[in-house]
């Protein structure tokens, strides 16, 4: 009697436990043009899609199923719109790299898939709260090191695990506004130094003046 209702104890506790996690739907459906990727020394600094276009544009290292992505979340009382601390205090809830397809057309696309399962490492994530969600892409292009930079993907209230499975409410971080993250160079420590050195030599010339 006493192992019965010890078990029966466990599973009504990782029952409660599921209960409280809550679901997103972080699939981008291929609609439209998501990553970009722009250098002023390439392509004539316009923007090009990743995948195919990106790599005939002469963005080595930008072709299919390679640019690497991670998608974060942290409650938004936490977060506060801060790219930083969402990055650093985020939980990961996926990671991978744009479409492989032989379709230029997908490439450009990442899909981290439909009801990814929030852990209960925060209340807000089962649904209680608003929740910061942003997606990061990074990338080593013809040798250099490629950002996406701040670029966030709003702010959402998660829902039940069950309401997404079952389509009731699908929620999909992917506002629509956003139709595109863009990689770029990240500056090298020397040429941030260079540029403060800039920035000082022509505030003490303005000062003289």
């Amino acid at each position: 009697m006493k192992k019965l209702l010890l078990i029966t104890s466990v599973l009504t506790l990782a029952a409660l436990g599921a209960m409280a996690q809550g679901s997103i739907n972080a699939n981008n459906n291929g609609t439209g043009v998501f990553g970009m990727i722009q250098n002023p020394l390439i392509n004539g600094g316009t923007a090009v899609k990743i995948g195919t276009p990106a790599t005939a544009a002469g963005f080595v290292g930008a072709g299919p199923g390679q640019i690497a992505y991670t998608l974060y979340a942290l409650p938004d009382s936490i977060a506060n719109g801060s790219i930083a601390t969402l990055i650093a205090q985020g939980t990961v809830l996926a990671s991978g790299f744009n479409v492989s397809s032989g379709l230029a057309g997908q490439q450009g696309n990442f899909a981290p898939g439909s009801g990814i399962v929030l852990p209960t490492t925060y209340a807000a994530f089962g649904g209680s709260a608003p929740v910061d969600f942003l997606m990061y892409l990074t990338a080593t292009v013809n040798g250099v090191p490629y950002t996406s930079g701040a670029t966030g993907e709003g702010v959402v209230t998660p829902t039940s695990a069950t309401a997404v499975s079952t389509g009731t409410l699908p929620i999909s971080i992917f506002a629509p506004g956003i139709t595109s993250l863009v990689l770029t160079p990240v500056p090298e420590p020397s040429t941030i130094v260079l540029g403060g050195l800039g920035a000082a030599a022509l505030l003490a010339f303005r000062r003289r003046k």
